[in-house]
């Protein structure tokens, strides 16, 4: 990076200081070992954001925590009436039903991100359906076909719509009755949680819109979709969903923004700080998709880490590692990039400090598969030293 680049962004926190003063202490410890790695990173990482495949790197966790059994792609849901207002259901209906299935203990569930991802999939089965908007009623079409395309169940329901709460219970008595036929148990505190999430359409339709936007994992889109999760804030405060929206938002462009060496400290305390508004302000239970359960910390690891969130606790984690490298402790600063590399696997730079910490204290084997793994993930990173 060019040292007038940095210059630039120095200034530009420089004009951003007064925010510092509003902050919690752990946090400003954060933002200035995050700044040090700003400022003081090698630049013979060549780590660059726009080589690594963003949407796979955010959702293999997703894909390789599927359970086993019958796979079951949801598709999207035709809009026979064809009006405009109502097209977001054809997304909205699908994601719903999608997650509330993913409940369920021995089905594997692809639906929007994971089906794009998973394109050599042959599924057990598939659901699909469609829909009509009439009159202030919402008729809705679920069908399930076998492999070879033989319809295998069918049911209708019909609602008020829109802005009416049974919307939600209506199709997750559906969710029910498609656990029955596919003869499987399902979590009920998870199903209860997704169910409830929300009584506000208006809610779900801009968090369906926001969710749509930022799992396209693009810079340029990042800004849309925190719009749409802010106006899902707006419809119901009391729900979680709008929350977790703009916390899932900040998480990836701090991440982004980590592996161009760039500051990310501040998406960090802005993800931080909405999880802490949910807390306070909404009344319904977060469903477990955007928090993910955290991993066991390392059994001799005496890193302070203060944050609750998986991805928050790895970048503290990873500026930890950094400020011990910069003291020549190398092997704290391995057990901190180890432990980075366990809240957040998706991210390169920590791999990447992972490989050049155990190759120090001459842990060959360990520092080769942490540079494997950097270099999956980001195909510009270049492996250094022993490990070309």
């Amino acid at each position: 990076m060019k040292v007038q680049g940095r210059a630039s962004e120095l200034l530009i926190f420089i004009e951003e200081i007064e925010i510092v003063f509003s902050m919690p202490f752990s946090f400003i410890v954060t933002l200035l070992l995050s700044l040090f790695f700003l400022f003081s990173a090698p630049g013979q990482t060549f780590a660059n954001a726009r080589c690594i495949d963003w949407p796979r790197v955010m959702t293999e966790q997703e894909l390789q925590s599927l359970p086993s059994g019958p796979s079951i792609l949801v598709q999207e849901f035709k809009n026979q009436t064809e009006r405009p207002e109502d097209a977001w259901l054809s997304l909205g209906i699908r994601n719903f039903l999608a997650d509330l299935l993913r409940t369920g203990g021995k089905i594997r569930v692809f639906s929007g991100i994971t089906a794009r991802l998973s394109s050599t999939l042959q599924p057990d089965f598939i659901i699909d359906g469609s829909f009509q908007v009439q009159q202030g009623v919402l008729r809705l079409y679920i069908s399930v076909k076998e492999k070879r395309g033989k319809l295998a169940s069918q049911h209708a329901l019909t609602f008020p719509y829109p802005k009416h709460r049974d919307f939600f219970p209506h199709i997750a008595d559906s969710a029910k009755k498609l656990f029955v036929f596919f003869n499987t148990p399902y979590d009920a505190l998870q199903f209860d949680r997704i169910r409830d999430a929300t009584i506000s359409t208006e809610c779900y339709e801009n968090y369906t819109q926001g969710r749509e936007t930022l799992e396209t994992y693009a810079p340029e889109k990042i800004e849309q979709a925190l719009v749409w999760f802010q106006e899902a804030k707006r419809a119901d405060y009391q729900s979680p969903l709008g929350y977790q929206g703009v916390v899932d938002t900040h998480i990836f462009w701090g991440l982004y923004k980590k592996q161009n060496q760039d500051n990310f400290a501040l998406h960090v305390q802005k993800a931080e700080e909405e999880l802490a508004r949910m807390v306070n302000l909404a009344k319904r239970t977060p469903s477990p998709r955007s928090l993910p359960k955290k991993p066991k910390a390392l059994a001799k690891s005496d890193l302070h880490l203060p944050l609750e969130n998986r991805f928050l606790q790895g970048h503290a984690a990873f500026v930890e590692g950094i400020q011990a490298k910069k003291e020549g402790n190398t092997k704290k600063a391995e057990a901190a990039f180890e432990q980075a590399t366990l809240f957040i696997p998706e991210d390169a730079l920590s791999w990447y400090e992972l490989s050049l910490m155990a190759n120090a204290r001459e842990k060959r084997a360990l520092s080769k598969q942490a540079m494997r793994k950097a270099t999956q993930l980001d195909s510009c990173l270049e492996p250094q030293g022993s490990e070309k």
